[in-house]
């Protein structure tokens, strides 16, 4: 009997699960509708931060008033407050209207954002880029969806 039992517990729990998924799902279709699909490369938002003097390549991309920095350093690969600071601030010298500033000096990020900037300027499919760009900024920098 208690086989039974644990079947349809097992059962409603599952039913439950595809319905979360399925309201998660209309969710996002909901969101995707409303969100601005835009992602573009900063030129001048890369030479700025390129010109601070602990930066030698950077890779800036914007999405929905947000930056996202990839960066490759002169000597050291850690990323102190004051630095972080330093290149917001570049960024945002750039296009005052960016609200937050994500850096990473991980090379394993700065590669794929450099990949990205690729996609961007070749013009690739802008939905399925979009979606693939704020999956990983998302995971990578743990953040929620803007």
């Amino acid at each position: 009997m208690s086989f039974f039992l644990s079947g349809c517990v097992y059962n409603e729990t599952e039913n439950q699960q595809v319905q979360t998924s399925q309201a998660k799902a209309r969710i996002l279709n909901d969101e995707t509708e409303k969100v601005d699909h835009t992602i573009r490369v900063s030129q001048l938002a890369e030479q700025y931060v390129e010109k601070l003097q602990e930066v030698e390549r950077a890779n800036v991309i914007y999405s929905n008033n947000n930056a996202y920095v990839a960066i490759t350093q002169n000597q050291n690969n850690s990323l102190s407050d004051v630095l972080n600071q330093k290149i917001a601030d570049q960024v945002r010298k750039a296009d005052n209207k960016i609200h937050k500033v994500y850096v990473s000096v991980n090379p394993d990020f700065y590669t794929t954002m450099n990949n990205y900037a690729k996609d961007i300027r070749s013009g690739r499919d802008k939905i399925s880029l979009y979606r693939d760009f704020s999956n990983t900024v998302m995971n990578f920098f743990g953040i929620e969806s803007e």
